[in-house]
């Protein structure tokens, strides 16, 4: 349940386009037979077997709809058990669309006013009012409370499990020492916003978290194997997890932080959530869920705002609403196009982004044709420093193993891999950086591309 990472640094019977090391599948689902087209490109078939080939997945499964045919592919390592569209996945950051959507079918109601102070309904969930803090139901929603990422005395007895033992006394016990809220009405992705959300929620609604996911949305959706508990049955489909580097990890449980990114899905159910979300998308009436897709504020991200929970961005000229999501072993993207005609779920139980396999099938004529480079350690010297996109948002390189580290204000670092003399990519969020040079020959700025974007970032003096 990491931060939605963007380097933004800044989701009929078809042949699979398989590799003989891998195992995989896929097929389409239509209402209509006069319309065979497929949605799932070849090439992104090959990109994923691919990927998982060199280990970087264990296993994926990915959807695609236009809001009336589903598509779908399942990938394995050879040997293994394909997960298909019934495959369940920790899907973690993505249950925040759906804590978000809970809020605005309250707003819609009338229940609850986004401006609203949350303390005025729930002030067990929130700062003292002699604190003399107020945070609305908005501020919560869209990442600009001015909260932490994580609250302060998260401590977990077991790491593999690190929300497991975080009880609702051990947030209402944070929740009593804050006493300002430095960076408020600025974006800063906070779980601990959306658990302190879920617990506002839960008092306003006078129902626990998970029976809202049920009543909210697993069962008004359509989407039975959506949900926090699974069933005996639902557990035979869960698949394993796994760390970054491959190695088998056990699923996240939750306590207080459950609507931040305690919930499980399988590809069906989360092309069912999309489709949804992609029909209000196509209407002009008013709806929650229109309302959670409705930009709302900006992010600390070139041409990035916020939603409900979700993210727009422009993608190659098409506006796109997208989320992702990541545990200790399993990671998801889900992204649809803002005139809700073309939306893509993608599902791994490796703890790595697959957010640039998303990104590929929607955009399937993007994929770039790269062939084999190596630089030097003296060649790859010369692009080290820090690059300023903007006075707050600067990159940081570093000179790698016939590779680049990137690391971005505030965010993880990637590995970025050579594709030319001066490109570099970043698969893990479909992002490209080309180094431009002086009239002496010296890297002077980079040029970030990404979702269509070409953001160019001049070189600071040591």
């Amino acid at each position: 349940m990491y931060r939605a990472h963007h380097l933004s640094l800044l989701k009929s019977t078809v042949a699979a386009a398989c590799i003989s090391a891998i195992s995989c599948f896929a097929y389409a689902e239509t209402s209509d037979a006069a319309t065979p087209q497929t949605l799932l490109h070849d090439k992104v078939q090959q990109l994923i077997s691919q990927k998982v080939e060199d280990g970087e997945f264990a296993s994926v499964i990915i959807g695609v709809s236009d809001g009336q045919r589903h598509q779908f592919a399942g990938f394995s390592a050879k040997g293994q058990p394909v997960p298909d569209k019934n495959s369940i996945y920790e899907i973690g950051s993505l249950t925040k669309t759906m804590t978000a959507l809970i809020l605005a079918k309250q707003i819609q109601q009338g229940r609850i006013q986004a401006a609203q102070p949350v303390a005025e309904l729930a002030p067990d969930c929130m700062p003292t009012a002699s604190a003399g803090l107020s945070i609305s139901w908005l501020d919560l929603a869209t990442h600009t409370s001015g909260l932490p990422r994580l609250p302060e005395n998260l401590q977990p007895k077991n790491m593999a499990n690190p929300y497991a033992d975080y009880t609702q006394k051990d947030l209402n016990s944070y929740i009593q020492t804050i006493k300002n809220l430095p960076g408020k009405g600025k974006y800063a992705y906070s779980n601990l916003g959306y658990g302190m959300l879920g617990c506002a929620l839960a008092t306003v609604s006078g129902k626990p978290f998970e029976q809202m996911i049920r009543e909210e949305i697993s069962k008004p959706f359509g989407m039975p194997s959506t949900g926090i508990q699974l069933s005996t049955e639902m557990q035979k489909r869960l698949q394993g997890g796994h760390d970054a580097s491959g190695k088998p990890v056990s699923g996240w449980d939750f306590d207080a932080m459950a609507a931040a990114g305690a919930v499980r899905s399988d590809a069906a159910d989360m092309l069912r959530y999309l489709d949804t979300l992609m029909a209000a998308a196509r209407t002009d009436q008013a709806s929650a869920e229109k309302l959670v897709q409705t930009a709302q504020r900006d992010t600390s991200t070139p041409k990035t705002r916020i939603a409900f929970g979700w993210h727009l961005s422009n993608m190659y000229g098409r506006d796109m609403v997208w989320h992702n999501g990541m545990t200790g072993g399993y990671a998801s993207f889900a992204a649809f196009s803002a005139d809700g005609k073309l939306g893509v779920i993608v599902l791994t139980n490796t703890a790595r982004s697959p957010e640039a396999l998303g990104i590929a099938a929607l955009f399937p004529q993007q994929l770039p044709e790269h062939k084999a480079v190596h630089l030097s350690a003296e060649a790859l010297q010369q692009f080290s420093g820090r690059y300023a996109l903007t006075p707050a948002f600067i990159i940081t390189v570093t000179p790698g193993n016939n590779s680049l580290t990137i690391q971005a204000s505030g965010q993880p670092a990637f590995r970025a891999a050579v594709i030319a003399e001066d490109s570099f990519e970043i698969p893990e969020v479909g992002a490209v950086i080309t180094f431009q040079r002086d009239a002496d020959g010296r890297i002077s700025q980079l040029t970030l591309q990404q979702n269509g974007q070409r953001i160019p970032g001049k070189k600071l003096a040591d």
